[in-house]
């Protein structure tokens, strides 16, 4: 799948620069993680910047916002679904990239399988039942996935 011009220009010139600034300064950062879920297959997502892993759909909560409301607008930012319902799953401090990024987890159950991705945020995405998730999968999608399972006694 070519990448869009919007995508090619954030990958290759706004994330080198992000990932700058988050060493440099090293700012505290909320995010946010939602397992969404339909017919007992899980939303996974590959963005066009980065490590390209197979993740969950996120990303940053904005100044003033709850971090429930950003779950739900970065699920429907990213993919086009709107979620009814959000069941927490917990937090987690993120390893990954920066040291100070704490990330609150949620799932949702998806009200239908259709979905509309961005492609300036969303490279790749697919439906995929939970014995047969693709590789790479993101350490911060694996943390969500862990918490999931744990909470459904599994």
């Amino acid at each position: 799948m070519p990448y869009t011009p919007t995508a090619l220009l954030y990958k290759l010139l706004l994330y080198p620069l992000l990932r700058l600034y988050w060493r440099v300064l090293r700012p505290d950062v909320l995010g946010v993680r939602c397992l969404v879920e339909f017919e007992g297959r899980v939303l996974l997502i590959r963005n066009p910047y980065g490590p390209m892993k197979w993740d969950l759909p996120g990303g940053g909560v904005h100044r003033g916002e709850s971090p429930e409301a950003a779950a739900r607008r970065e699920v429907r930012e990213e993919v086009g679904i709107s979620l009814a319902e959000l069941r927490p799953l917990g937090r987690y401090t993120g390893t990954e990239f920066y040291d100070k990024d704490t990330v609150v987890c949620y799932y949702a159950p998806a009200p239908g399988a259709a979905l509309k991705p961005r492609r300036a945020e969303v490279y790749e995405e697919g439906w995929f039942e939970w014995g047969h998730l693709p590789e790479p999968l993101s350490r911060e999608a694996a943390k969500v996935i862990e918490r999931y399972h744990a909470a459904a006694g599994r």
